[in-house]
């Protein structure tokens, strides 16, 4: 019985020991969101070229589908880029990003959903660690090694090895079934001169870096598709500890390039009232944020919108909304004296003179 143990225990040790092997050392073309991948390389390359300051949406696909960021530019006077990728992302990766494309001058607008403020957001998710591992393995081998292998064993499970083996050998054997994959993990000037071929621009509605404009704004969205309830106005109240010490992180790391934050609501669909509670939750959030260095420059009520604004999901508004969310947003940029004809404050400490400046 006890060799039947030690033999049990070894064995477990030899898989638990090939699986971790296999996630850490061997990248595969497994299933994933690739087109997240090539919107980030084609959105940096966009605001790249773009003069500063400039105004950046960052958040997940509440701000692709809530902002138009060309009417913002026309409007404001100022570049603005919509930098919205996929409220699945995590948040230090994808605050990350703006971080590291941050100018000085530059003002970021965090278009967050609901689920970044909780604290169930730095738990690893499946959809998480099969991304890190399809294609941002730079990202994840930064890590700490605790971190990963949380991501490795307790989201991913004892599938993930199995899936990462076959979809080697199965990108080995038939490479053609594979092309999308592959192509979408070339190097970053690849796809972004594919993005301006416009040889793969998309006729329909898709989750595709070539279905966005060159201010990022996804196109095609067009009707009401979703069904479902909304998300409650409840949303967000209190902001997690781990998370409110990310955010602080991120404010600071602006700060130390000469740009600034401010936060905005994402979008509530609405089919009555809402809940009574919502007032209380909103001041809870509004005291959070001011304590972590960041200013809510809308207010939660001018986004509860009706079921005919939204396309897919209840956080995808359609066109017609989009449009709408955006005049508020563009009001509430005015208001904070942003952009054409506002004026300018005289710079004080590091923070930089500019038109985009918060009065």
């Amino acid at each position: 019985m006890r060799a039947y143990f030690f033999r049990v225990i070894a064995a477990a040790a030899v898989y638990l020991t090939m699986h971790f092997a296999v996630c850490l050392y061997m990248p595969s073309l497994i299933t994933a969101g690739y087109w997240v991948r090539e919107m980030i390389v084609v959105k940096r390359a966009l605001a790249d070229t773009s003069p500063s300051p400039r105004i950046i949406v960052l958040g997940g696909s509440s701000a692709l589908f809530g902002i138009d960021a060309r009417q913002v530019s026309a409007e404001t006077g100022v570049f603005t880029m919509n930098m919205g990728l996929h409220a699945a992302m995590r948040m230090d990766r994808l605050l990350g990003i703006g971080v590291e494309m941050a100018y000085p001058g530059d003002i970021f607008v965090l278009n967050l959903e609901h689920v970044f403020y909780g604290c169930d957001e730095a738990l690893w998710t499946d959809w998480q660690i099969r991304n890190m591992l399809a294609w941002d393995r730079v990202y994840f081998n930064g890590l700490p090694l605790r971190s990963r292998m949380e991501g490795i064993f307790v989201a991913g499970g004892p599938g993930l090895s199995i899936d990462l083996l076959a979809g080697k050998i199965g990108s080995s054997l038939m490479p053609q079934h594979y092309v999308d994959r592959s192509d979408a993990l070339e190097p970053a000037a690849v796809v972004f001169a594919r993005y301006r071929s416009g040889k793969s621009r998309t006729s329909s509605f898709s989750y595709s870096a070539y279905n966005i404009d060159d201010h990022g704004d996804i196109l095609n969205n067009h009707g009401t598709r979703f069904k479902g309830p909304g998300v409650p106005a409840t949303m967000p109240g209190p902001v997690c500890p781990a998370i409110a010490g990310i955010l602080s992180s991120f404010v600071h790391e602006l700060k130390e390039k000469g740009a600034r934050a401010v936060v905005t609501h994402t979008p509530y669909l609405l089919d009555g009232a809402p809940d009574p509670d919502w007032q209380d939750a909103e001041q809870t959030f509004l005291r959070d944020m001011a304590s972590i260095g960041l200013e809510v420059v809308d207010h939660r009520e001018e986004l509860f919108f009706p079921r005919e604004s939204f396309f897919n999901t209840n956080l995808h508004l359609n066109e017609d909304g989009r449009r709408e969310r955006t005049k508020l947003f563009i009001n509430d940029l005015r208001r904070l004296g942003i952009g054409k004809n506002a004026g300018e404050m005289p710079a004080t400490g590091s923070e930089p003179a500019s038109p985009l400046q918060v009065k």
